[in-house]
């Protein structure tokens, strides 16, 4: 069973957080989100509170989110997927398109991997597997943050990814690299959706999801001082960009 939280009432937001995180990443927002709508805070299979589940991939995941959406009776949510929780957040909006009412990508996309970038998570699931995580997490900690970010910040954020289990990592860095591309399955939802980059994120890159945001036919917005992690980085703006998209 998926843990969640949930907060406030009105229009339903569903939190789906990034890779290694869990639904602490959001506590900057919640406060001030959901004195305006009903937010749905979620620890993904493997993180946080969620035991990793029998799932296979990425559209697994939705499965399961589907069926928690089904059992808390929710109904026309906008999701906000950061990172992992984007590409999450892309293969819901591909099997269960019907029953959004909007969607963020927060520093992701629906795009799939690159041959370069499967490369890369290959290299990743060997390192993690010779090394563990807490050293991975010494160099990815630095590389998901824009030098803005104080030193106690980037800590902080080093503690909660090592909470998460080996296995956890490397089975999502797994589903990452074999995802599937849904840009096309996006473009022809015809709800509102809206990308926020980070100026200096070395993960997802703001000119990536700046055309993908054009095929898409989604609203962009840039983080002019963040990184990969402007819910930390930038949390009042983020709370703006994110009002101004949902309320009329």
């Amino acid at each position: 069973m998926i843990h969640y939280q949930e907060y406030g009432s009105g229009k339903t937001l569903i939190l789906i957080h990034g890779f290694c995180e869990n639904i602490s990443i959001w506590d900057k927002l919640i406060p001030e989100l959901s004195s305006k709508f009903h937010i749905v805070a979620l620890d993904l299979p493997g993180f946080g509170n969620s035991p990793l589940e029998e799932v296979q991939s990425i559209d697994d995941v939705a499965k399961e989110l589907d069926t928690l959406f089904q059992t808390l009776s929710i109904q026309n949510p906008v999701i906000i997927g950061h990172s992992l929780g984007g590409y999450v957040a892309s293969s819901y909006a591909h099997l269960f398109g019907e029953k959004l009412s909007g969607l963020i990508f927060f520093h992701s996309t629906a795009h799939s991997d690159s041959p370069e970038k499967k490369n890369q998570r290959n290299k990743t699931i060997q390192f993690l597997i010779e090394n563990g995580l807490e050293i991975f997490n010494v160099s990815f900690v630095q590389n998901i943050f824009s030098d803005f970010a104080p030193g106690q910040m980037k800590e902080e954020t080093k503690n909660l990814l090592n909470k998460t289990s080996l296995e956890t990592a490397i089975t999502y860095t797994e589903f990452m690299r074999d995802r599937n591309r849904y840009t096309d399955r996006i473009k022809a939802l015809n709800i509102p959706k809206m990308y926020i980059a980070g100026k200096f994120d070395h993960i997802i890159p703001y000119d990536l999801t700046t055309e993908e945001s054009k095929i898409t036919g989604s609203s962009y917005e840039l983080l002019e001082k963040s990184g990969h992690m402007g819910m930390l980085e930038e949390p009042l703006k983020s709370i703006e960009i994110i009002e101004k998209f949902l309320l009329p």
